[in-house]
């Protein structure tokens, strides 16, 4: 971290995915000096509004307790620091607690915990499962309340200039998905503009070959700043996660071995 103290931690994030332990009865509620990451546990009991409370604080009470197996660092924009809990809680048995309140304690801050609800029944549901999303028509529509799209047209490897216009870093994102998978933005924007019938498979083919390979330069500099990392480390991070089942070096030059075709 640049700064030579961390903020007060705002907030723990914890996964949906936690798993119920055998009882357990505690012999002594005494705190310890946590000195690995799995040593981190969450000690549970029944509720009546919910079916488990769960805090980091030991008591005696407690019938169950769930062990941290990872911890993630994140930078929030600006200064603060937070850590999230990701990507599960694990114990001894495979059964799943579907609903439970875990209250975390802040570290340098016993008295500031937050609560956390744990529900599992939550269902998501998709405006597309009732009508056609066309990302294209609902462009059309916008722009008749003032809707603008991307003054400097689309950004690099992109076929469209209304789509993800509003945050920097989610390009390098996709780029990844690109060294992973072999295929990015102009791919998924011509199988779009494909599904609802405004290209043929021959004009997207000639489009992706076309536009595949160009880099998502436009923000870079601040996804390094963001996250801390020099040029360097950014290329190497590509060296590593390049999935060569599907890469090889061409002319000097990294090319998909199966071109489209």
């Amino acid at each position: 971290m640049k700064n030579s103290t961390m903020p007060k931690i705002l907030f723990f994030y914890v996964s949906t995915f936690f798993y119920l332990a055998s009882p357990l009865n505690l012999n002594a509620a005494e705190h310890k000096k946590i000195t690995h990451i799995d040593e981190i546990a969450f000690y549970c009991e029944p509720a009546v509004y919910k079916n488990f409370f769960c805090t980091n604080s030991p008591f005696d009470e407690a019938v169950l307790i769930l062990y941290l197996h990872k911890l993630e660092r994140k930078k929030v924009y600006g200064t603060v620091k937070a850590f999230r809990i990701m990507p599960s809680i694990h114990n001894l048995t495979q059964k799943t607690i579907r609903s439970a309140v875990i209250r975390v304690s802040f570290i340098g801050d016993q008295d500031n915990s937050k609560d956390l609800i744990i529900n599992k029944k939550i269902k998501s549901i998709y405006l597309g499962y009732y009508h056609w999303w066309d990302g294209k028509r609902n462009y059309d529509l916008a722009k008749n309340y003032g809707f603008i799209p991307r003054r400097g047209g689309p950004l690099t490897g992109n076929i469209i200039d209304y789509d993800n216009i509003d945050e920097k870093l989610c390009e390098i994102h996709i780029w990844f998905k690109f060294l992973k998978y072999g295929f990015w933005r102009p791919t998924d924007q011509c199988c779009y503009q494909i599904w609802n019938g405004r290209m043929s498979r021959e004009e997207a083919v000639e489009i992706v070959l076309n536009k595949q390979y160009e880099f998502p330069y436009e923000f870079f500099n601040e996804f390094l700043d963001y996250h801390e990392i020099t040029k360097n480390q950014f290329f190497e991070l590509e060296d590593k996660y390049r999935n060569l089942n599907i890469w090889h070096k061409k002319n000097d030059n990294w090319r998909l071995i199966n071109e489209l075709k």
